[in-house]
This record gives structure tokens, C-alpha cells and sequence, in this order.
């Protein structure tokens, strides 16, 4: 275990598999922007591979330890020292020197985003100062120009967004309707786009059957992750719950309601 990223340390395999969901991998991973200097490469879960396929600062994206395509690298990154991380690293990368992020560390709740730039700051022999580290701390997400012309075909020119439903019953929200109502009780004629996975498609109908008149786009289970994002990022306003869209929100900071 080494406890310093050196300048000879140039090319990383970074290993995020601990915490799969959308919003932690994100969190976790934001701080990469601080390594734009090295060449760095991700192994992650396959359901997270399309938000990192074309990220600015990761070369490389993998999700099996089978693949064959792996570089040899000078230092491994290992999210937290889980029994499944650990037997990734010692498939792929076996005797390459590794730092923790989360090492041992399990169990409080944290800031993961805040937390993830003290670390890599650690790790980087504090680089940097406090308010250096506040002012960066915060998610990225890279659009693709495809993905942006997917969007720039279907939308409409103004609009506000609503992400519905979320992987956790506990962090959803149920009343969408009444909101909604009194949206277009203020603006009749407004656009309202409404987005999410398959778990939102029971809200989405019901929120367009009951304004049959109004103008309502459903791409509920429609769009790719980071195409959601993009719909998202030209929205005027969007209303979201806790979930990895609305972290994905705060990585293009997108105004929210």
C-alpha cells in the first residue's frame, strides 16, 4: 500500500465497484479532475459504464476483470478495501503499488464529494489549500456531441424538467400532480418534460393523463443516462429527489426547483 500519488505514478487504474449507484459513483469519482496530468483508466460496474464511456479525463472504461485490453500500470486506485474490490485489483493489476480512497472507513454518512477531494488532495501531498479544494468540489459528467444532437432533435425550446420516481422508495416523492397543477394554473401553455427510469412510468402516465391538454414530452425510459443529463442541463428549472439525477444535475449545474 503506498499513501502518496507521485509524479511517477503515471498511469492509474482507478478501481470503483464498492458503491454501484448512479449518485455515488459520481460523488466518488469527481475528484479524478484533480489527476487531468496522469493517464488514468476506470474499472467500474457495467450499469455505470455509459456515464464514463466518454469522459474527458478517463482514458479507458472497463466493467470485466476478463478483458484482455488492460495496460500495465503504475498505481491502482481502490475505492474502499472490500473484499470485492481487493479481488478485482489482485486479478488486474496484481503487484501494481495501490492508494485508498475509503480504505477501511464504512458505516457514517459523508459528504462522498467533498470527501472523495480531501483524499485525492491527501493523496497529492496537499497540493492544494481548503478554499481551493471548496471552490473545485463538485460532480463532472461528460456529454458526448452525439448524445447532445440526440437531445437538440427533441426538445422543445423552453421548458422545465421533472425527474420521477428513484431507486429508493424512501428518498421519492409522491405528489407530483399537485405541482404540476399549479404550474400550468400559473402558465397554461408552458412545457414540462418529464424524466426517469422504468420505476417513474406509473407516475409519468398519470401525471399525462391527468393534463390530457397541457404540453407534457414523456422520455421516461427513453433516454440514455447521460442524454437525460443533457435534457436536464438545457432545462429553465428542474424539480428531482435525492438520486444519481440529481447529483447528475449538480455535475452541469442545472438551476433546480
Amino acid at each position: 500500500e503506498e499513501f502518496t500519488i507521485l509524479k511517477k505514478h503515471r498511469k492509474i487504474l482507478w478501481i470503483n465497484i464498492s458503491a454501484t449507484s448512479l449518485g455515488d459513483s459520481l460523488m466518488d469519482l469527481s475528484s479524478r479532475i484533480m489527476l487531468s496530468d496522469k493517464h488514468i483508466d476506470l474499472f467500474t460496474d457495467v450499469k455505470n459504464f455509459s456515464i464514463y464511456k466518454d469522459d474527458l479525463f478517463f482514458k479507458n472504461v472497463y466493467t470485466d476483470f476478463k478483458d484482455k485490453t488492460y495496460s500495465r500500470y503504475d498505481l491502482v486506485i481502490i475505492d474502499s478495501y472490500s473484499t470485492r474490490s481487493i479481488r478485482i485489483k489482485s486479478i488486474v493489476a496484481r503487484d501494481t503499488p495501490y492508494v485508498g480512497m475509503f480504505g477501511y472507513f464504512n458505516g457514517p454518512e459523508v459528504n462522498r464529494t467533498l470527501f472523495s477531494f480531501h483524499q485525492m488532495n491527501k493523496l497529492l501531498n496537499n497540493a492544494k489549500h481548503e478554499n481551493e479544494i471548496k471552490a473545485l468540489a463538485r460532480n463532472y459528467i461528460s456529454i458526448s456531441k452525439q448524445d447532445a444532437e440526440v437531445v437538440k432533435n427533441i426538445i422543445p425550446t423552453k421548458y422545465i424538467a421533472f425527474v420521477l420516481g428513484g431507486e429508493w422508495k424512501f428518498k421519492t416523492f409522491s405528489r407530483w400532480n399537485n405541482i404540476v397543477d399549479k404550474i400550468f394554473n400559473n402558465d397554461p401553455k408552458l412545457n414540462i418534460i418529464v424524466l426517469g427510469s422504468k420505476n417513474a412510468l406509473i407516475e409519468a402516465n398519470e401525471i399525462i393523463s391527468n393534463f390530457p391538454k397541457n404540453n407534457i414530452y414523456n422520455f421516461v425510459d427513453k433516454l440514455n443516462f447521460n442524454q437525460t443529463v443533457e435534457v436536464i442541463r438545457k432545462s429553465q428549472l428542474v424539480f428531482c429527489c435525492d438520486g444519481g439525477l440529481m447529483h447528475a444535475a449538480n455535475a452541469v449545474n442545472a438551476k433546480k426547483g
